[in-house]
């Protein structure tokens, strides 16, 4: 089972908390036995120093009855040679090696003097007793203090992922029917940043899909026209006869929907094509075959089609650069009118590989140069385009990290350049 970042917040705060108070209790516990210890020690200075005084006095038998009047707990021996010479008291009293001991709950203490050696006992019991009381409560205290920490960091981790639980309950409750809801997070604290970097993607994603959509749309609309025309115009071919010439009116009609229909399919396939991410284009030859594409049709119109090509590469497939080129190509022929002159212009500009289509048509009005690379389907179809030639430029440069931008050109005509990130060729 996984938990939540809550219970391992609070489970290392726990664990942590509780290992500094065990080590702070355990040192605390013996420092109190040590403190006990003394105390016991202590109290066995009376009989000590009566027994001392004795010696001292060259006496031969010390106070015994006074040191049991005065200590009733304590038991004195002095031995004399190694041996004892006198002993008061039932604890078990033995020579010990250093000046102080705890030896089968007995505290002794040892004092050498020069006719002899004085060995005083005191029951360790009741010091035992208080040692073990205050360690209980130590314990007592411990786990007290663990529970309390580990509720109070329960809490907090709480009031801390508070503020993402109501940030993720906002975000279930935005519909993919409504793509303008937004987060509300004026009040989250912290995490109104968090909230904010949400806000500008679904920003952005619902840009994405508006754009999607509308191209979506344009392309079924664009679909839909022609085959529209071509079931008008075969009922009412069979409606009744028509002579030799309207039926090649009629087939004149149809046949330029279908070539129009067509080239539409063709456009959306090709730009539909999977592409590999890293593949790059030599920009100078992909312009000398998009040149030798089209160099006979502007002949035909009596329109002039020149080329000025630096060797670049950039990276986009070559498919999406003929893609581009070709709905450039299609729009500066569909303008230009004969004697005038069209320039296809390969170059490098700062760090980045430009290609141009310059034309000498009428140009765009100002107007209509705000949204040329959005949705106008029935001015382009008025003037025999799809109506999405130049969104779906945007598109595939965008997809590629490039830029597309329209130009005036003065005294009239239109300049059309897009920008890519520059590659090198592998040989």
């Amino acid at each position: 089972m996984r938990l939540s970042h809550r219970a391992r917040i609070t489970l290392v705060s726990a664990g942590t908390t509780g290992l500094a108070f065990a080590v702070v209790f355990v040192i605390f516990a013996i420092a109190f036995r040590n403190t006990q210890f003394n105390n016991a020690l202590k109290t066995v200075g009376p009989a000590l120093k009566l027994a001392r005084g004795d010696l001292a006095s060259k006496k031969h038998i010390p106070h015994l009855e006074k040191v049991a009047q005065l200590q009733p707990g304590v038991s004195l021996a002095i031995y004399v040679n190694g041996e004892p010479k006198w002993k008061r008291g039932s604890l078990p009293l033995r020579l010990i090696q250093g000046d102080n001991a705890l030896i089968d709950d007995v505290v002794l203490r040892k004092e050498i003097t020069g006719h002899g050696i004085i060995v005083v006992g005191r029951d360790w019991e009741p010091y035992e007793t208080i040692c073990e009381q205050f360690e209980s409560n130590c314990v007592l205290l411990w786990f007290l203090l663990v529970i309390a920490t580990s509720f109070v960091t329960w809490l907090s981790a709480r009031a801390t992922f508070l503020p993402l639980e109501g940030l993720s309950k906002q975000a279930e409750e935005l519909s993919t029917e409504d793509l303008s809801a937004r987060l509300t997070v004026e009040e989250y604290g912290e995490y109104r940043q968090f909230g904010l970097r949400l806000n500008r993607f679904l920003d952005r994603l619902e840009e994405a899909v508006r754009r999607e959509e509308r191209f979506l749309s344009d392309t079924a609309h664009e679909l839909r026209t022609p085959l529209t025309v071509f079931r008008a115009e075969i009922e009412s071919t069979l409606l009744r006869g028509r002579t030799p010439n309207e039926y090649k009116q009629t087939l004149k009609v149809l046949g330029d929907e279908s070539a129009r229909l067509s080239g539409l399919v063709e456009l959306l396939l090709r730009s539909a094509a999977p592409a590999n991410p890293d593949s790059a284009t030599d920009l100078a030859r992909a312009a000398e075959e998009a040149h030798a594409r089209w160099v006979d049709r502007f002949s035909e119109h009596g329109v002039g089609l020149m080329l000025e090509a630096e060797e670049l590469s950039a990276l986009i497939a070559p498919t999406e650069f003929a893609v581009v080129v070709d709905n450039l190509l299609a729009n500066a022929l569909r303008f230009s009118t004969s004697e005038q002159t069209c320039l296809i212009s390969v170059f490098l500009c700062g760090e980045r590989a430009c290609v141009s289509i310059e034309d000498e048509g009428p140009g765009v009005s100002p107007d209509r140069a705000v949204h040329l690379f959005e949705r106008s389907a029935a001015a382009a179809r008025d003037s025999g385009g799809h109506g999405i030639g130049l969104a779906l430029c945007r598109r595939i440069l965008e997809n590629r990290c490039g830029t597309i931008r329209f130009r005036a050109r003065e005294p009239q005509g239109s300049k059309f350049t897009f920008e890519l990130d520059v590659a090198t060729l592998d040989d």
